[in-house]
């Protein structure tokens, strides 16, 4: 269950932070983050949102473990 009501923005590379920081603007309660596997397991409870800025197959890789229904 999400405690919190924030999206949280994953991002990987320089360039990924970047674009974190535009999306800021358009999501204030957002807040970014440099991916890692372990930071994703640690969140994944407590954000409604994720936005991820990185390859699809990294993220679907990553999630399937997490996902309970």
């Amino acid at each position: 269950m999400a405690t919190e009501n924030n999206t949280a923005i994953l991002y990987i590379t320089d360039n990924g932070f970047g674009l974190a920081r535009k999306l800021n603007s358009l999501y204030p309660d957002a807040k970014a983050f440099k991916f890692k596997p372990d930071t994703l397991s640690k969140f994944w409870g407590k954000h409604k949102r994720f936005i991820f800025i990185m390859a699809s197959g990294i993220v679907v890789r990553t999630i399937a473990p997490l996902i309970k229904n």
